[in-house]
């Protein structure tokens, strides 16, 4: 029986794709004109983020509850459904995709462990072997509330997932792949590390 002793931990965005995912989807879902005039009503939240009041995380809840709050989370899923396959072709790093055939010839386990959301990330996963540690937003009686579902997947939380989700000593060699700081605590776990490796 063949044991699946290596572990692969990737970031998405930016590092498997050419940028940011989740303001491309907001534009999908809700277009241009609304994206924009969400923009104008965010930007103290915005400042805020830039004079460093507020975090991240804090941000992208307000990013959340502006946009999707109320919509059918059925309704996300077909729209996330048809964003990885309309629009994350064109945002994919190529070099990601040899190196992922790589490590799935070599028998690795693959995971994604990102901030953003399975809506649009699960498709694409599946399509490429890919497990998936992610922001989940929370539903309630099938509405988005424009909260999260636990906490953003980002810095020390996703090493606290990736603790949480495995038994580390258990693989022999653990690889992992960033390319922003949200990353460093994750890597940090990895017997070897590449960052910003597929630009």
């Amino acid at each position: 029986m063949e044991v699946n002793d290596k572990l692969a931990l990737f970031d998405f965005d930016g590092t498997i794709t050419k940028g940011d995912t989740f303001i491309p989807f907001i534009k999908f879902v809700k277009g241009e004109f609304n994206f924009w005039l969400g923009i104008i009503a965010l930007s103290p939240f915005i400042i805020f983020y830039f004079f460093g009041i507020i975090s991240n995380s804090v941000l992208k809840r307000h990013f959340i509850k502006w946009y999707f709050k109320g919509m059918r989370y059925s309704d996300l899923k077909m729209s996330g459904q048809r964003f990885a396959n309309e629009i994350l072709p064109g945002m994919i790093r190529p070099k990601a995709i040899t190196e992922i055939q790589e490590l799935k010839d070599q028998n690795y386990t693959l995971y994604i462990v990102t901030a953003s959301n399975s809506f649009w990330i699960a498709p694409w996963s599946e399509q490429f072997g890919f497990n998936i540690i992610a922001t989940e937003w929370e539903v309630e009686d099938g509405l988005i509330t424009g909260d999260y579902n636990g906490e953003n997947c980002y810095g020390e939380e996703k090493r606290r997932l990736v603790l949480e989700h495995f038994q580390l000593e258990k693989y022999i060699k653990i690889v992992g792949y960033g390319d922003t700081k949200g990353d460093i605590p994750m890597l940090s776990l990895c017997h070897k590390t590449y960052f910003k490796p597929f630009i």
